[in-house]
């Protein structure tokens, strides 16, 4: 799984549009195929400021990726954005998720509403049950305030 240039692109483009606040969940920890300054340069880009405290995390924790150079985290490239709260959501801890669960499975009460987003580089493709997962997706971002 992984956020190609591409795929970061249009998450940036999507967040010029709507912006992305509030909690993020990534499914699986996400690496992101761009060094520090290529992410920085393409938000910069596309006329997003840049607070410059921000600090960019480069990828410690994802494994067996495609690349040998040092990479951006996925929470570093989703700070650049402005995001406050990201969070991983796995099947176990294997590369640090914050979120455990499953989503072949029902999620449970607790998770109903725990993302505002959710970014997916990759997880349909390899589930037995497509329809399950995109429901846990909805349950995960149905918010009763909204």
């Amino acid at each position: 799984m992984g956020i190609m240039r591409d795929l970061a692109e249009a998450i940036i483009h999507e967040h010029t549009f709507r912006p992305l606040t509030g909690d993020v969940v990534t499914i699986g920890r996400q690496t992101v195929y761009l060094t520090p300054r290529k992410a920085t340069d393409l938000v910069a880009d596309h006329g997003i400021a840049i607070d410059p405290d921000i600090r960019v995390d480069i990828d410690k924790s994802t494994l067996n990726r495609n690349s040998t150079d040092e990479l951006i985290s996925d929470v570093g490239f989703l700070r650049l954005l402005g995001v406050q709260q990201a969070k991983a959501m796995d099947h176990s801890d294997y590369e640090g998720a914050e979120i455990i669960h499953n989503l072949s499975t029902p999620i449970p009460d607790r998770l109903v509403g725990c993302a505002d987003v959710i970014i997916d580089g990759s997880t349909l493709d390899n589930v037995f049950d497509p329809v399950r997962v995109l429901t846990n997706y909805a349950r995960c971002s149905d918010r009763a305030d909204v």
